[in-house]
């Protein structure tokens, strides 16, 4: 496994790579340069690793790696949950006999039957003799894969990940710890009622009761009864003693415009979704009272004169060159000071 991986400036104005979604350049260049990546181009990465890597939704996974196999860039065996990129030892020239070593050891580990196939086919091209192959101890006979990769690839997202990177590992632990810390949190903060029983129907009006009597049961913790709806983008499982918590420890925020303009987020962010929407509401409204809010009255501002019309400032910009052409031909006007009385 190699720390270091290339992509040439050119990558950018590929064709292919102009027409791409966001998304999709996104998996195209985590496939070239993942820590999973081999010197072989070859290698195992299951698709719920990618969809926890990347952030992405399986099923955007899926339709991006069947759209990747169908335009010819790689080879992916559901079966075995092995990629091939197809044009890995164009950009990726061995240098070195070291280098091509190791790009033929690595082909040990591959168990496709047809992703070893084409493997050797690519590397006879690229100067990498069956003899080579043979003498590193290449597996002689690799899994043969159940179909030739035309099914949907939606069915690979039914095995483990049990190779998970040092850094994907970390990022999971700290989620494990942050829900463990929420659950004890929980418990005494909320009151008993929401723990032992399930939301009802009418309890809140944010609340999507479309699911009627499929509701699932009783939910200990209100960070697990508190979910956004993939179906409806709407909130359930917000109840009215919830939203009025929120109100006092949030004074300056609307709790309820703020609930609706989450849902909004929510719609157009749909590759984001959370694992836990109470922690989500949490940080939104912690953001929105540190910036005041909408319903804080903010402080007074004193009333602002309106502007002068053209004419007003005409009149005074005359009478002062008025005044100054006097002084000048006349000189200062005295100011008299008078003592004493008027008599009449």
């Amino acid at each position: 496994m190699a720390e270091i991986r290339w992509l040439h400036t050119s990558f950018w104005g590929d064709s292919f790579v102009l027409d791409l979604t966001p998304e999709e350049k996104l998996i195209y260049i985590y496939l070239l340069t993942n820590a999973r990546t081999r010197q072989c181009g070859a290698y195992e990465i299951p698709p719920k690793a990618i969809e926890y890597e990347t952030g992405l939704i399986r099923e955007v996974v899926a339709r991006v790696l069947e759209r990747f196999q169908a335009a010819g860039k790689i080879l992916f065996d559901k079966t075995t949950n092995e990629v091939l990129i197809l044009n890995w030892f164009r950009h990726n020239d061995p240098g070195s006999p070291k280098i091509k070593a190791r790009a033929v050891k690595d082909t040990k580990t591959i168990r496709s039957k047809f992703i070893f196939e084409k493997l050797k086919e690519l590397m006879a091209e690229h100067g990498y003799c069956d003899e080579l192959l043979q003498s590193k101890g290449v597996s002689e006979k690799p899994i043969d894969s159940l179909s030739e990769n035309s099914e949907s690839l939606s069915e690979a997202y039914g095995k483990p990940i049990d190779t998970l990177s040092p850094h994907a590992r970390a990022e999971k632990e700290k989620e494990k710890e942050k829900e463990k810390d929420l659950k004890d949190f929980a418990p005494s903060d909320f009151s008993a009622s929401e723990k032992s029983s399930k939301p009802e129907a009418g309890d809140s009006p944010l609340e999507d009761n479309s699911s009627g009597p499929s509701k699932q049961s009783a939910i200990s913790t209100p960070h697990q009864r508190i979910q956004m709806d993939r179906t409806t983008l709407r909130w359930k499982g917000i109840l009215q003693e919830d939203i009025e918590r929120w109100k006092d420890a949030y004074p300056a925020v609307d709790v309820e415009q703020q609930l609706r303009k989450m849902e909004i987020w929510a719609s157009a962010n749909q590759s984001k979704w959370k694992s836990n929407w109470l922690r989500f509401i949490f940080h939104w409204l912690s953001k929105e009272q540190d910036r005041g809010g909408s319903s804080w009255p903010g402080p007074a501002q004193a009333p602002r004169e309106p502007p002068k019309t053209f004419e007003q400032v005409k009149a005074e910009r005359t009478h002062d060159a008025a005044r100054k052409a006097l002084d000048e031909f006349y000189g200062p006007k005295d100011v008299e000071v008078c003592d004493g009385t008027i008599s009449i």
